[in-house]
């Protein structure tokens, strides 16, 4: 009978336990989710300031280019599925953005044929592109939509 009440608390513990790790796993997924997050928003901005505040054409350039090779990485990560699932949904949307940004900007196309060496730069980012085609011509007409709403309150004022 003890035996039989000794196993019982033994197995009750054991129980307890695999809930309890179960719970730090969790825990360490969510940690790890934050932490992709928001290791991806610090890079991506130290990108596109670097791009914004570049004092010369030469800067600008390379600037571009590695903003370029994030995304080309980025994109990369989320066609491999890299990403955490709380984590994917809200970094697509910032590599989409981009992508619209730079398709408004025809100043910077020339330089994107320029930072192609090989067949397999940006493959990445193309593939990227294709899956989320609607997502970028969704960005594209919301950047139309605000450039048409600033031309018409700046002739307004």
């Amino acid at each position: 009978m003890v035996a039989a009440v000794g196993q019982a608390i033994a197995a009750i513990a054991a129980v307890v336990g695999l809930w309890f790790v179960g719970c730090q796993i969790r825990y360490a997924r969510k940690t790890a989710d934050l932490q992709a997050m928001q290791e991806f928003f610090s890079c991506i901005t130290e990108r596109e300031d670097r791009l914004i505040n570049a004092d010369s054409n030469d800067k600008k350039r390379q600037a571009f280019n590695e903003l370029l090779n994030f995304l080309e990485v980025s994109a990369a990560a989320d066609n491999n599925e890299l990403f955490p699932k709380a984590t994917r949904s809200i970094v697509i949307d910032k590599p989409c953005t981009s992508i619209a940004e730079i398709q408004e900007a025809p100043a910077w196309h020339n330089q994107i044929c320029d930072a192609v060496r090989s067949s397999t730069t940006f493959v990445e980012l193309g593939k990227f592109m294709k899956r989320n085609r609607k997502a970028i011509k969704d960005r594209v007409v919301e950047l139309r939509s605000k450039a048409v709403e600033s031309t018409t309150s700046d002739m307004v004022a």
